[in-house]
This record gives structure tokens, sequence and C-alpha cells, in this order.
């Protein structure tokens, strides 16, 4: 029987405290530009978002892995990422995070996903993707598929990420 309590919520997830969470899957970066929109471009007719604030987070399974960081969990971390600055900051967000990122595979033939959105105020105005979706080359997924084979001994709980 289901149960919507939130007590009994809460106390599966005390359940996660210092459990060892192998997380494997897509990693990004967050990217928000918050601003207004005050004038039209005079180069197109498009609005102009004045940016005040940029506010960058964990995405994808970077994100579940926060997630569970923020939950008590200890959480590693398998994924495949670029070598590149958008690398270089998502390794810096989960080192201040406290979630392992040594088995982020390094990629040359891939950008590190980042989804860029422009929002005035509350309004979602467009997003900018940068990613491929093509599949692993084979020495890429070999080294994933070792990260994963090693990182699973020392794991109670396995999560797939597929966004």
């Amino acid at each position: 029987m289901l149960k919507t309590n939130g007590d009994w919520v809460l106390a599966h997830l005390e359940q996660l405290r210092n459990k060892k969470v192998l997380v494997v899957g897509d990693v990004g970066l967050d990217v928000s530009l918050i601003g207004a929109i005050t004038r039209l471009s005079p180069d197109a007719p498009v609005p102009v978002l004045d940016v005040a604030q940029e506010d960058t987070r964990l995405g994808l399974a970077a994100n579940v892995a926060h997630n569970i960081r923020t939950l008590g969990g200890e959480c590693h971390l398998i994924s495949v990422v670029g070598q590149d600055l958008a690398c270089a900051d998502l390794k810096k967000i989960l080192d201040k995070n406290h979630i392992k990122s040594y088995s982020l595979i390094e990629d040359p033939l891939r950008p590190t996903t980042r989804k860029l959105r422009l929002l005035a105020g509350q309004h979602h105005i467009a997003r900018v993707d940068y990613e491929k979706q093509n599949p692993l080359v084979a020495a890429v997924k070999t080294q994933v598929m070792e990260a994963i084979a090693v990182a699973m001994d020392d794991a109670d709980i396995v999560i797939l990420q597929d966004y």
C-alpha cells in the first residue's frame, strides 16, 4: 500500500545517509542568464536580454549526484565529458560539493554538455544546448565500462540516469 505520509518519506530518505551510491549517466552544467528585456535589437527584431545575474548549477546526472550528497549519501559519478572549460567548471563544482569526479572520462571529440537558459524574470525566453548525442567511440566506451566495473565493487546502490 502506498503511503503519502511525509514522515514515511523522510524515514526512508534517512536510509540513504552514509550509503555509497554510484551514478552513471550524462553530466552537464545548467547555466541560467537572468535579466530583463527592455528593448529590441537593432540587428534583428528580437528581444535583448540585459543580464543581471548568472547562475551555474550541476545538471543531468551531476544533479542527481548532488541530490544524493545533499541527502547524506556518498556519491561516485561516472560520465563522459569534453576537454574544455566547461569540464573544468563542472569539476570545480563537483569538488566543492564533495562528489567524486575522478571517473569523468574526457573525450576530445565532444563538448561537455551545457544547457544555457535565457530568463526574463520568470519567463523562459530561449535555451541553447552545447552537446553531442552521437554514440561513444569504442575506446571511450571501454573506459566507461572499466570504471563502472571497478566502482560497482564499492557501491551500495547504483543509479543509471538517462535524460
